[in-house]
């Protein structure tokens, strides 16, 4: 029993266990305790059921869906969102017209 099996298995014995120490206790008639054991059973079951349909691989010829078409969303998105990119810098222009660059030039030198 491995990957998670012994657990369950240990807490779904544990549960009907219980259940039918419980109803002794309660000194319930035998006909009621076979009656919650056999639902008790059937609870067991439906998730014995259901913990074995989620370990099973898609059938063959099932394509896997993509999160985003199957939900509309991307599911990992909203779980771990991924940080923006940093804008990039743009190279800096000059908007002056060539006579203010000229007046510029004359009181503050020229540039290299």
């Amino acid at each position: 029993m491995t990957d998670g099996y012994a657990g369950r298995f240990a807490l779904e014995a544990a549960f009907l266990i219980l259940l039918a120490v419980g109803l002794g206790v309660a000194d319930e008639r035998p006909l009621t305790i076979v009656g919650v054991m056999a639902a008790g059973w059937v609870v067991v079951s439906l998730i014995e059921l259901l913990a074995w349909r989620a370990s099973r691989p898609p059938p063959p010829g099932v394509p896997e869906l993509d999160p985003v078409e199957a939900h509309g969303w991307d599911v990992a998105e909203i779980i771990a969102p991924q940080a923006p990119e940093p804008p990039v810098e743009a190279e800096p222009t000059t908007v002056m017209p060539p006579a203010a660059d000229e007046t510029r030039r004359r009181w503050f030198g020229r540039r290299k």
